[in-house]
């Protein structure tokens, strides 16, 4: 299950994850949340990319 559409070869932040879903931030909108189930994460996005601001 997705919360909200995600766009094809974009980036997402991975503000915090549970047992049952990952949560996302679009850098385009941070005012909307997202939520996906972690079988549809591990689907959907194929790298993860990690650094520091």
């Amino acid at each position: 299950m997705i919360s909200a559409k995600l766009v094809r070869n974009h980036a997402y932040t991975v503000s915090r994850s549970d047992s049952k879903y990952v949560y996302l931030i679009n850098p385009w909108d941070s005012s909307t949340k997202i939520h996906v189930d972690r079988k549809t994460f591990e689907e959907i996005f194929n790298a993860i990319d990690e650094f520091d601001l």
